[in-house]
């Protein structure tokens, strides 16, 4: 008899020699599929019970590799997408940084030609600002000229010239200041009071504007004028105090009227 060991082999227990298993016959293809096909389901079931005991199956092995895939899909997808979001975020700020700057080019283009227009502006002001000055002193010359003939006479009672002023200061003047004329006459243009006589029980005599026909005539006047003041001598008429003034404009005396404090410190002084 034979005894079959642990490996497979069959030996004989008297001689124990080796046992050879007879040679297979020969079977059609089918019938040897099909019985390795049962073969092999019958190795296989031993497998899957060994998998149920512990060990993964092909089916869940399947399955895990399935479920790692999807979820490595979607983390991709999800990488994908938020890359793409990314992205078009990062497309659209650059493009709202170009229109910035191109806004700014813009800004900065117009703000250089708003300044280039104020300083053409500002030499224009003061070019302007120029020809007013001279065409305000132009008319203030012209009135200048205009009344370098004439001069102001304050404190002579009113009616006291008549009906004919001209020819009352043609003799008047000569005669009052002491002055050396032609004839004892002085030649005249026109005599006129500057303004309306002041309401009240006393009021002050108005001023007269005598124009000299010769700019001559006017100096001769001032000169006994000063020759007066420098005697000490009080100019008055019927018991009325004559001043005589040069005729200036008002801009003029304005100007002049800076200095009166300088005169009246030089005055004091017995300059």
């Amino acid at each position: 008899m034979g005894q079959i060991c642990r490996t497979g082999r069959s030996f004989d227990m008297v001689s124990g020699r080796e046992i050879k298993p007879p040679e297979p016959l020969m079977r059609k293809p089918e019938v040897t599929a099909a019985r390795g096909n049962s073969l092999r389901g019958v190795r296989s079931k031993p497998r899957e019970e060994a998998g149920s005991r512990g060990k993964p199956s092909s089916s869940g092995r399947s399955w895990l590799r399935t479920e790692l895939t999807g979820e490595a899909g979607m983390v991709v997808r999800d990488e994908l997408y938020l890359k793409h979001e990314g992205l078009e975020i990062l497309q659209s700020h650059a493009q709202e940084l170009k229109n910035l700057e191109k806004r700014t080019c813009e800004a900065e283009t117009r703000i250089t030609e708003v300044e280039a227009g104020g300083d053409r502006a500002h030499l224009r002001i003061q070019a302007l600002e120029q020809q007013v000055r001279s065409m305000s002193e132009h008319p203030d010359e012209l009135e200048n000229r205009g009344r370098r003939k004439n001069i102001r006479i304050i404190g002579l009672p009113e009616g006291t010239e008549g009906g004919q002023p001209m020819i009352f200061f043609e003799s008047w003047l000569p005669r009052f200041l002491e002055v050396e004329t032609k004839g004892g006459r002085i030649k005249i243009e026109r005599t006129h009071h500057t303004q309306i006589q002041r309401p009240g029980p006393k009021p002050r005599p108005q001023p007269i504007i005598i124009r000299f026909h010769n700019y001559a005539d006017k100096q001769r006047v001032l000169d006994a004028l000063r020759r007066s003041a420098t005697k000490g001598q009080s100019l008055a008429h019927e018991g009325s105090k004559i001043m005589f003034f040069q005729d200036f404009p008002s801009a003029v005396l304005r100007k002049r009227k800076e200095f009166d404090e300088i005169k009246k410190r030089l005055r004091d002084a017995g300059a």
